[in-house]
């Protein structure tokens, strides 16, 4: 097992500069981030419109470092300035799991098999392969907003067919996103995090971790689906997806 690891591109030009964090986590959670609207009839049916299909994911690594000092609260403060700009970041709670796919072909329920772009980020993670039993997850992105979370049949490395160890039980379309579960290769910082510390400290003794981050398959979707991607070989495009506001335009 590797470790968690951060990456991102502080050059939009240069290579990707990456964050180990030397350390179990000490807690890694997702929240679904939905926002919904209901219009009720005169019969008290309720139509809901759903908008947005992301994950606001919480990475947390208590007292590490010090005293005084620490190599690790450095590169993740140089991280901090990155994000409060709006760059952007990968994430995976182990560096040897980084494994991400975009679907070339629709998937319908019942389905034990996936074919697409599979190893999409090996800019990151040139060997990232998942083991039998791994768990994954299966996301598209508005307006289907699905998520199905399933586990690999077998290992999953550079080929682009993969055996999924349960059914699907959603519709999804060409183009949604696989990837494994703790892996989640495009964040960006929220607005409401801004001008907030991501390490905190305790008197210099040693450093905590803490930060909020936002992940949507939207963007893996537009990027790999975009002039860029088809213009390049699967993996040349990393510095695209990951640096996000490469010339400090939208994402």
């Amino acid at each position: 097992m590797a470790n968690p690891t951060f990456w991102y591109y502080p050059d939009p030009t240069g290579d990707p500069v990456s964050i180990d964090l030397a350390d179990t986590l000490s807690d890694l959670v997702e929240t679904p981030i939905t926002e919904a609207t209901d219009a009720r009839g005169l019969d008290w049916v309720t139509a809901r419109s759903v908008k947005g299909a992301g994950l606001r994911i919480r990475v947390v690594l208590e007292r590490f470092g010090g005293p005084s000092t620490s190599s690790l609260e450095r590169s993740l403060r140089t991280l901090e300035n990155h994000l409060h700009r709006g760059g952007l970041c990968a994430f995976a709670a182990d560096s040897a799991k980084a494994w991400a796919g975009v679907s070339s072909s629709a998937l319908v329920p019942g389905a034990t098999s996936w074919t697409g772009s599979g190893r999409l980020f090996n800019a990151l993670a040139p060997s990232a392969t998942l083991a039998s039993g791994d768990e994954l997850v299966i996301e598209t992105a508005s307006p289907e907003n699905m998520r199905q979370y399933l586990t690999a049949g077998a290992t999953m490395g550079a080929g682009n067919t993969h055996t999924l160890g349960s059914a699907v039980q959603f519709p999804f379309a060409e183009n949604s996103v696989l990837r494994w579960r703790d892996f989640f290769p495009i964040l960006s910082l929220p607005e409401d995090q801004t001008g907030k510390t991501l390490v905190t400290n305790d008197h210099r003794r040693n450093f905590t971790l803490d930060v909020d981050l936002e992940y949507t398959p939207a963007r893996v979707i537009a990027w790999w689906g975009g002039p860029i991607a088809q213009a390049a070989q699967a993996g040349a495009f990393e510095g695209v997806l990951v640096g996000g506001q490469k010339a400090g335009g939208a994402n």
